[in-house]
């Protein structure tokens, strides 16, 4: 490959690129001078990467791996859209189409004399159309992570290198505060749990607003325009206060009754030794339980030392340890369980997708 219009991070990244740059290469300028988004281009990409013959097969219903239909089943909300929005996707549409002409992927021999829609290019045009819809609510940013120094976690932040479409991950619906946390390693994204699950618990996960970083108000506003819902989860239907104006020293301790979600919120220095859960009646030791909480804050630190000295296996433990116990006694938003999972994400995600500058 000779082309000084792009570069790549290895050899290995350069001879995948090969199957479908050559596509793309004598359009890059243009791609770029339209203005078009990244879920473009990705869109175009989607057809690139896979041998004419492929999208053949799709048309005849024929198997195909990877699956096709993974991708094509996924939710568009074509039916809330508006014919302006049509209009300039199918205009997009027939723009990549003529890449896919002009670039020879389409042989001229399936390409019309009169430039009329049929046959294999009115298909490729259908799909590129339904892909520009379907990347908009189901593409994933794929992200590295900067550190300053070597294990220097404060200095740490996060770069966004690509953008990448994984089908079964985008079936999962969103929670500002979600019980799973997601990182990379090389292209492959890894969810992992961060606090217990039971049967039937919705496992969500979270589409970038999330209750620790933004208001309610800035959660809701940035879902309904990205992603065309009004959100209701707990945090929400709650009015979370962001990470900032929790207090550490305030608990929502879970009634003891098995079938009751009631709690009370109290300080872990508790004004009196007892209290009714405001659902039940059932009469909550508060005393036993705040003691029960700030032995397990130390625990909490305990993983914030290990993590300090490099430690990440042991933090990793701890945080695990120290979330699960917490999350028994204790329901969010807690301050220290919020930072703790964070702290959990950033020593499983350690070694994969990073740069350390120093």
């Amino acid at each position: 490959m000779e082309c000084a219009g792009l570069a790549f991070c290895s050899p290995a990244c350069r001879d995948a690129a090969l199957s479908y740059h050559r596509y793309e290469c004598r359009y890059v300028d243009l791609m770029i001078g339209s203005g078009m988004s990244i879920l473009c281009h990705i869109a175009l990409r989607t057809i690139t990467q896979q041998e004419y013959s492929y999208w053949q097969r799709v048309r005849e219903k024929q198997p195909v791996s990877p699956d096709y239909t993974r991708l094509a089943n996924l939710v568009t909300h074509a039916n809330k859209r508006q014919p302006k929005d049509f209009v300039s996707r199918t205009l997009m549409a027939l723009f990549l189409l003529r890449i896919l002409e002009h670039s020879h992927y389409i042989p001229p021999s399936d390409c019309d004399e009169d430039d009329n829609l049929t046959g294999m290019r009115l298909f490729l045009g259908c799909v590129l159309l339904h892909l520009l819809q379907c990347l908009q609510f189901n593409a994933h940013e794929i992200y590295e992570t900067m550190y300053k120094k070597d294990m220097d976690f404060e200095s740490s932040k996060i770069n966004y290198t690509a953008v990448g479409v994984y089908p079964s991950v985008a079936l999962f619906n969103h929670d500002c505060c979600p019980p799973i946390t997601r990182y990379f390693r090389g292209k492959e994204l890894v969810l992992r749990a961060v606090r217990p699950l039971a049967p039937g618990d919705a496992v969500s996960e979270n589409y970038g607003p999330v209750f620790t970083m933004r208001t309610l108000s800035e959660r809701q506003r940035s879902l309904a325009s990205r992603y065309w819902f009004t959100c209701e989860c707990a945090a929400c239907q709650e009015d979370w206060p962001k990470l900032t104006a929790l207090d550490t020293d305030i608990v929502h301790l879970r009634c003891k009754m098995k079938d009751c979600d009631g709690f009370i919120t109290t300080s872990i220095e508790p004004r009196k030794p007892k209290a009714k859960c405001p659902k039940c009646g059932v009469n909550l030791n508060l005393a036993e339980a705040a003691l029960l909480v700030k032995s397990y804050h130390n625990d909490y630190e305990r993983g914030l030392a290990a993590m300090g000295k490099g430690q990440l296996t042991e933090a990793a433990q701890v945080f695990s340890a120290y979330s699960d116990v917490m999350h028994v006694v204790c329901r969010p938003p807690i301050k220290n369980v919020s930072l703790a999972q964070e702290a959990l994400r950033s020593c499983w995600a350690y070694n994969y997708n990073k740069h350390v500058l120093n």
